[in-house]
């Protein structure tokens, strides 16, 4: 049998190890962001309609012309920020959103900032990739450390995640962070990850998305779960806004891994 790749882990998760303490103990649950709220019953009726009428066949790649409308509207609505159709790729979870950003800007030996506690998925993605994990600490008062970012950033630099609400930290990054990550990456070829699949889940601060911030708005990829909006996690719904040239190169990863998300569920949500 052929040897498998040096940088592929085979160990399982991290979030299932724990999720199993968390039940063996009794204690609450932070990993896995599954909410444990019964889908709306609209959602599930009108999923229904649209597979009972027969829309059960791939949707476009960048997804349904519906629901990729209806993300502008929100955008609109909820960040007074207003953006294109061409912004907007709806993909199988965030995650795919994340593995298909991550694909197709890290070669190998590029460089990924992220801050600990981390979702595993951004060092396995970035290693899948022959990237490496810059891993940073948050500071003492559990916010980001944007001077660490300034003091980690090299010429290998090409992408900094970050994640606000965080998971587990509960945390959300203010506008003047924001803005002071905006002067360290200005002039510089290094792209934004906002992951803010948790944006209406959070307590405490405002929450503020990294799109209504106009100095990052040209080099950030904002990741979203319709599955942790709705209590869907199954339905595997994620978006990603970005710029039209992002999104180009998002879905050419995109089209050769799931090609389309779930066409009816789409329709439903939009």
């Amino acid at each position: 049998m052929p040897k498998l790749k040096s940088n592929i882990d085979t160990s399982p998760s991290v979030y299932g190890k724990y999720a199993v303490m968390a039940a063996k103990h009794k204690a609450v649950n932070f990993t896995q962001g599954a909410p444990d709220f019964d889908t709306p019953q609209w959602l599930i009726d009108s999923t229904n309609y649209y597979m009972n009428n027969n829309k059960n066949q791939y949707s476009p790649i960048p997804g349904t012309a519906a629901l990729r409308n209806a993300i502008v509207s929100k955008t609109k609505n909820c960040y007074k920020i207003e953006i294109e159709t061409d912004n907007v790729a709806i993909t199988a979870g965030a995650i795919e959103g994340l593995f298909s950003i991550i694909t197709a800007y890290i070669d190998k030996g590029d460089e990924v900032i992220m801050f600990d506690p981390v979702f595993d998925a951004y060092v396995g993605i970035t290693n899948i990739n022959q990237g490496k994990c810059i891993r940073l600490n948050f500071s003492p008062n559990g916010r980001i450390d944007t001077q660490a970012i300034a003091n980690a950033i090299t010429d290998k630099t090409k992408l900094i995640i970050l994640n606000s609400p965080h998971n587990p930290m509960g945390t959300t990054i203010s506008k003047s962070e924001y803005i002071e990550i905006a002067k360290i990456t200005k002039d510089k070829d290094i792209l934004i990850i906002s992951d803010e699949v948790y944006e209406h889940i959070y307590a405490g601060d405002n929450f503020i998305s990294a799109i209504e911030i106009a100095e990052l708005r040209n080099k950030t990829i904002i990741l979203q779960s319709l599955g942790k909006t709705y209590n869907l996690t199954g339905w595997r719904l994620g978006v990603a806004i970005a710029p039209a040239e992002i999104i180009k190169n998002l879905l050419a990863v995109k089209q050769f891994a799931t090609f389309s998300a779930v066409h009816p569920m789409q329709l439903a949500l939009a």
